[in-house]
């Protein structure tokens, strides 16, 4: 998969170091993947992935430190990151 919007990530690993590893890690698992659907997203992360709409959904890394929101345009190959947060970051995101 093409990933869009990978400097959200490089931000996010200036102002947090301590998960710089693990979202690197995430870059090169999703860029080394191709998916079709969700299911294979599913698959591919076992199950650390949760859909939020048709084309829209959540990673959850590092045990859920971390939430990477994302687009995923299947027919294209393209995974458009919408943010990077902290777990109570996404919460609070979420309450609003």
């Amino acid at each position: 998969m093409k990933i869009f919007g990978k400097e959200k990530i490089i931000k996010f690993n200036k102002k947090h170091p301590e998960a710089s590893r693990h979202l690197n890690s995430w870059v090169r698992k999703v860029e080394l993947s191709t998916w079709n659907n969700p299911h294979d997203i599913k698959n591919n992360f076992n199950n650390s992935y949760d859909q939020l709409g048709d084309s829209k959904g959540v990673f959850n890394v590092k045990h859920n430190n971390y939430r990477i929101v994302v687009q995923v345009r299947y027919c294209n190959g393209m995974v458009l990151i919408d943010g990077v947060y902290t777990h109570s970051e996404y919460d609070k995101l979420r309450l609003k």
